[in-house]
């Protein structure tokens, strides 16, 4: 589903050319992209070489108008925004269950390394639930690189490069605490080491979803239901990149020089954080550290490796009982 004609110009030109990159080798299988949208006689004419070149790897594209219901979702003030993106999703995934198919979600702002595609295409062979940590890059910063070779070093090395620029107050380097932070890093003079709290399945195997109606998003309701067989897929075999425009207004952070208050009070926040959230917070996710190595040699701190993991075991324990509870709440429909 894409909204205006940037996200349009996002989707064609970098998110899908890279999915379905020149190193994509599934072409015995059947694909359909499915794009819930407007306008499709535009679409069909100003990215017509776009779709064409799907074509030629026998990927199936089909625009399905859904002008109204955008218009009318626009005059609404009652419904999210997540629950609108729910409602296509549910309808994405319901076909996919009809025909006998693997669901994928393929996002206008994101970018992908060259193998990706192929490697979530083997995985969810052996997994019903496949995911991808997303890393944040601005979208300027990347128009000045080229997409024909994004090698999974290559992305790695781009948000090694990029992370202080994005995320300026990364878990070690900057006292901060803030109320909302669904990742949080620390960069070492050689590696990222970073946690992923909130991940969406990018494919999935809809046989083994319960009931799809009860879905509000893919990421909200399937990030904790998938980890019983599901896989993460590790940076070095595939990664994402999301595509940011500005930096993230919604972090309001504040600081403070006394440790003891910054552990505490990140601590507070994350508990206030996963009883907001807690429908898409899988507490596995604290026990799961991801590493982004900018040369073949490791040189980080033991003191500050062991305070990160501290902080993320307490996080698992406080985050995994809310989750018990939550489940029981909704169990017994109290």
């Amino acid at each position: 589903m894409c909204w205006g004609n940037e996200y349009l110009n996002l989707l064609f030109k970098f998110s899908l050319k890279t999915f379905f990159s020149r190193k994509f080798t599934a072409l015995e299988e059947e694909h359909k992209i499915f794009m819930f949208g407007y306008s499709k006689f535009k679409i069909n004419k100003t990215f017509k070489k776009n779709i064409s070149d799907l074509k030629k790897k026998k990927i199936d594209f089909k625009i399905i108008n859904y002008g109204k219901e955008i218009n009318f979702f626009k005059s609404q003030k009652e419904m999210n925004i997540w629950r609108f993106l729910g409602n296509f999703q549910k309808k994405a995934i319901m076909h996919a269950k009809k025909n006998n198919a693997m669901c994928c979600f393929i996002y206008p702002d994101e970018i992908h390394s060259e193998n990706l595609c192929n490697k979530i295409i083997e995985k969810i062979k052996k997994y019903n639930f496949v995911f991808v940590p997303s890393n944040e890059i601005f979208y300027k910063d990347l128009k000045l690189l080229s997409i024909k070779n994004l090698t999974e070093r290559s992305l790695i090395k781009i948000k090694y490069k990029f992370l202080e620029k994005y995320n300026r107050k990364d878990f070690f380097n900057y006292n901060f605490y803030c109320t909302n932070q669904p990742r949080f890093y620390f960069k070492t003079k050689d590696a990222i080491f970073y946690k992923s709290l909130h991940l969406a399945p990018i494919i999935i195997n809809p046989n083994y979803i319960k009931n799809v109606s009860d879905i509000y998003t893919v990421d909200s309701s399937l990030n904790y239901e998938g980890r019983k067989k599901g896989c993460i897929i590790e940076l070095d075999e595939g990664m994402l990149l999301s595509l940011e425009n500005s930096q993230d207004s919604t972090r309001d952070h504040k600081f403070t020089s006394n440790l003891f208050i910054l552990f505490l009070k990140r601590i507070i926040l994350h508990i206030r954080f996963n009883f907001r959230n807690i429908s898409g917070i899988n507490p596995y996710h604290y026990l799961k550290t991801f590493k982004i190595n900018s040369k073949s040699k490791n040189n980080f701190s033991l003191k500050k490796l062991l305070f990160f993991d501290l902080f993320s075991l307490n996080m698992f324990v406080i985050s995994m009982t809310i989750k018990q509870i939550f489940n029981l709440k909704k169990y017994f429909k109290i």
